[in-house]
């Protein structure tokens, strides 16, 4: 799981903007529930949450993050 600047620069470079509020949402439980606070706040319900809350572009930024944090979407993808 890549901490949060590299959740931030991922975003940046990928879609043009970052909101730390994005990310602060999807692992405001990792304290209390450590790894297991994916079960809660990483899924599709969750993003469709915070895109309402806070827009699409929140929504993209949030998908973003949970791929980054399955390995999917890795520091080379975006260090061009």
């Amino acid at each position: 799981m890549p901490p949060l600047r590299e959740h931030l620069r991922a975003a940046r470079k990928l879609l043009g903007y970052s909101d730390p509020l994005v990310h602060r949402l999807l692992d405001r439980a990792v304290e209390r529930l450590g790894s297991r606070h994916r079960f809660v706040f990483h899924n599709q319900e969750y993003i469709k949450f915070i895109g309402q809350m806070l827009g699409r572009e929140a929504a993209l930024e949030a998908t973003l993050h949970l791929l980054q944090d399955w390995g999917l979407v890795e520091p080379s993808d975006y260090r061009f």
